[in-house]
């Protein structure tokens, strides 16, 4: 005796939000991040080797109580021997510090101190460092190619109050990066939730 078909149907498969939501988040982290994350052209080579000339380095929010001897920090200045306002330049000392160059070497508070991302030269300091104690809420800002970088060196320590920013990626992608990875997130997002929609539609309730 033959069996009568079964009527049992396996559940329809649900409409996965999954997509919709991992593709949401980076959305959102992407339009987060170039909102906190700012790209600043570097125009001069003051900054060689560590930064090349006219590359890109992107910057965070940050005060000068908030950065630390050796960052890379992007400041401003109303002095029109600047050939642009705003400046990127290396922290080298901090409010109480005291700092001078002998010879090739750097010092600060009596220590020499190592300086892998300098310029390589036989004479480092044709434009010296003397011996300068720095008052306090004040920084020292040097450039790391130091025969081509007008800097502490010439204007003294500066007030910490001028620094605006962090510098956390050296030579990276140029601005219309970020917008063509804001656009491409945007884009896998609504497509998503588009396919999430159709799908929904289409499955028995």
């Amino acid at each position: 005796m033959d069996e009568e078909p079964s009527t049992d149907q396996a559940p329809a498969p649900r409409a996965s939000l999954v997509p919709v939501a991992v593709t949401g988040i980076l959305f959102a982290l992407t339009g987060a991040a170039l909102l906190v994350v700012k790209p600043y052209r570097v125009p001069g080579g003051h900054m060689e080797p560590t930064i090349k000339v006219g590359a890109t380095v992107w910057v965070v929010p940050a005060s000068g109580d908030s950065v630390g001897r050796g960052d890379i920090v992007i400041w401003e200045s109303d002095d029109n021997r600047f050939p642009t306002r705003r400046r990127v330049s290396r922290v080298i000392a901090l409010g109480g510090d005291t700092i001078e160059s002998r010879h090739n070497d750097l010092y600060l508070n009596g220590e020499v101190i190592d300086e892998p991302y300098a310029a390589a030269d036989p004479v480092r300091f044709r434009i010296p460092v003397p011996p300068t104690r720095l008052p306090d809420d004040a920084v020292f800002f040097m450039g790391d190619s130091r025969n081509n970088s007008f800097d502490s060196r010439s204007i003294g320590p500066v007030p910490a109050g001028t620094i605006t920013g962090r510098v956390v990626v050296t030579n990276g992608p140029p601005p219309w990066v970020g917008l063509c990875l804001l656009a491409v997130t945007g884009a896998a997002f609504a497509g998503s939730l588009v396919r999430w929609h159709r799908r929904r539609a289409v499955l028995p309730s």
